[in-house]
């Protein structure tokens, strides 16, 4: 009798054992049911990323430095000057440049060229290398041109150009009319896009004879054109560094959502929240990047825009 009622009470506990086993397994995958529909619900709402528009950066930026405009060198030989009363005669730089500008008036009342220091100092130079290694040409002997001279003295230009003149000039008049009379430096005087001026004048000997060198730069500064702004050009640079990186992060944290894995102590649903953050913040970054892009294409077009005027 008593053996009969252990055995009842083995199958009464062994029943519930089996029940609550079942319900167990039941509340289980009910659980697991619930949670893969919470993650599929958080991850219907994350955040579309912005896809990485065109970034390109227009690059055709025209050569500042491209236009350059040297008629040959004018050799006057004349005895007008001779060795006795050579020192009678001051050419003045200050004089060359008001002539210069009278011919320009009449001439097409032409803008009035301002004078440049600048360029008063790279024509200087040319004038003590020319006496000094004793050429006369806009090409020194150790390949030395004015584009060269304008960038060892930072003059940053559109259009530059060297007028060259060697004899012995009676005055400052004689020395502008001899250019104008001469097609090529002629053209210089009268070129509409110049606006700036440098001129410097030089006496000594030259090929065994007294004589003067006289030099004229002109110049239109790069100023004269809209600016590129190159601290925006490296904004953009960083800017589109930290895009690509955040978009390498993105993809990595969507891997591991979607592997439902831990990462960085983070939940599914955490990681889900982060991610949404981050996209937001991509999105800006991306909005930010295009507008910044956008301006500083303008600022190239304006610039090449107004180099094409100035060229023409």
């Amino acid at each position: 009798m008593k053996t009969l009622y252990s055995l009842l009470l083995l199958i009464a506990i062994s029943f519930v054992v089996f029940v609550a086993r079942d319900d167990l397994a039941s509340s289980y995958t009910k659980g697991i049911s619930y949670l893969d529909n919470k993650v599929v619900a958080l991850w219907k709402n994350s955040k579309e990323i912005t896809s990485n528009p065109n970034v390109k950066i227009t690059e055709d930026i025209n050569a500042i430095n491209s236009k350059v405009e040297n008629p040959g060198p004018l050799r006057v030989v004349s005895d007008i000057i001779n060795s006795s009363n050579d020192t009678k005669v001051k050419l003045s730089t200050k004089n060359i440049i008001d002539i210069t500008n009278r011919q320009r008036k009449e001439n097409g009342d032409l803008v009035m060229l301002k004078e440049n220091r600048k360029l008063d100092i790279s024509a200087q130079i040319k004038v003590d290398d020319m006496l000094s290694k004793q050429y006369f040409e806009h090409t020194s002997p150790d390949g030395t041109k004015v584009a060269d001279l304008a960038d060892h003295i930072s003059y940053e230009y559109i259009t530059i150009g060297e007028n060259l003149a060697l004899g012995n000039f009676a005055s400052d008049e004689e020395l502008v009319k001899a250019w104008m009379d001469s097609k090529g430096h002629r053209e210089n005087i009268l070129n509409k896009n110049y606006t700036e001026i440098g001129v410097a004048v030089g006496y000594g000997e030259f090929e065994g004879r007294k004589t003067w060198l006289a030099v004229t730069h002109f110049g239109l500064p790069k100023s004269a054109c809209p600016e590129i702004d190159e601290v925006l050009r490296g904004i953009i640079s960083i800017d589109q560094e930290e895009v690509n990186n955040m978009k390498n992060d993105l993809d990595i944290r969507m891997k591991k959502i979607s592997d439902r894995v831990v990462y960085e102590n983070l939940t599914v649903d955490e990681q889900i929240v982060k991610y949404n953050n981050i996209v937001e913040d991509y999105n800006n970054l991306i909005k930010k990047l295009k507008n910044n892009i956008d301006k500083y294409n303008k600022q190239i077009h304006d610039f090449n825009d107004c180099i094409a005027v100035h060229s023409s």
